[in-house]
């Protein structure tokens, strides 16, 4: 049973230690990033669909319990053009994973709510979950 976002006052947060880990960074962060873009015309349409952090401020909480506010998106993507996430979301020659994992951790951060938000809000709009 998966509790939906509507029906849960908080939303937890990934850690640094979670980010860091390549297993979580490869199925929790990468994966969904890849499968996000694939729906986007372009690396610039990050840029509105990271909006939705702030329908969820104040929901938003780490593991130990501190508020999870998040950061001015040109703060932390200042390229204009997302340059980044082309090289973020290639694939090794394996294609299963990430050719290179970024120490970019509160954009990874912000990527994985973005991607879990916009999933899970699917999900409730489609009337699943």
């Amino acid at each position: 049973m998966s509790i939906r976002f509507s029906e849960s006052p908080r939303i937890v947060v990934a850690s640094d230690y979670n980010l860091v880990d390549r297993q979580f960074y490869a199925k929790r962060v990468w994966q969904p990033a890849r499968r996000r873009h694939a729906h986007m015309h372009g690396r610039k349409a990050w840029f509105a669909a990271l909006t939705i952090l702030y329908d969820f401020d104040g929901r938003m909480y780490f593991s130990d319990q501190r508020p999870y506010h998040p950061k001015d998106i040109e703060e932390v993507f200042p390229d204009v053009s997302n340059r980044w996430m082309t090289d973020f979301l290639l694939a090794d020659e394996t294609g299963e994973a990430p050719k290179r994992y970024s120490p970019k951790l509160e954009r990874l951060r912000m990527i994985e709510l973005c991607c879990r938000l916009y999933d899970e809000t699917i999900l409730e709009d489609a009337g699943t979950g």
